[in-house]
Parts: C-alpha cells; sequence; structure tokens
C-alpha cells in the first residue's frame, strides 16, 4: 500500500490545527477562553474568574495571544483581553460540547 504524502498547503493547515488544539488543552486556557466568550475582560477580572496568580494568568493570555485566540487593548494602565474571532470559537466551544457530552 502506497502511503500518502500531504502536500504543503495540507501540511499547513494540519500544523495550524494541531497549534490550535494544544494551545486551547490546557485546561486554566480554556476557563479564560470560556469567560472572554461572554465579554471583553481585564486581567484582574479573569484573575477572579479563573482563580489563579496574576502571572500565571499573564502567560497563559500570551500563549492565547500568540495562537492569535485572544486580542489585548489598553486601557490607560490596565489590559484588557477579547476573543479574536468569537463568532468561529463559539461555534468551534459548541460542537465540541457535542462530542464530549
Amino acid at each position: 500500500m502506497r502511503e500518502k504524502y500531504l502536500n504543503i498547503s495540507e501540511y499547513l493547515y494540519v500544523m495550524d490545527v494541531h497549534a490550535l488544539f494544544k494551545v486551547l488543552g490546557d485546561k486554566k486556557r480554556l476557563e479564560i477562553v470560556n469567560a472572554l466568550l461572554s465579554k471583553k475582560m481585564c486581567v484582574s477580572k479573569i484573575n477572579r474568574c479563573v482563580g489563579t496568580t496574576q502571572p500565571n494568568i499573564s502567560q497563559h493570555l500570551k500563549a492565547l495571544r500568540n495562537a492569535g485566540i485572544v486580542k489585548l487593548e489598553r486601557r490607560g494602565k490596565e489590559c484588557c483581553y477579547y476573543i479574536a474571532k468569537s463568532r468561529e470559537l463559539k461555534k468551534l466551544v459548541h460542537y465540541a460540547k457535542k462530542v464530549v457530552g
């Protein structure tokens, strides 16, 4: 049987999807995304919702930002975050809930 090799565009697509699920594979990051799906929040509010340390929240937000899942908006000294592609992410979360249950 001959192996099928991915062309470059298929490979890049697979790598993008892999990176997305890898970032979303962390429980705290999913909690952050779930909180941000309803509204834009500043780091202090996210911290209260998720319940971990501020440095830990910042690390997770950086990973989510690097993956293009959240975007940053500065308000004076505060940094507020929101979901970059909320419609698409809401669909993904909806389908994930259907799959698991």
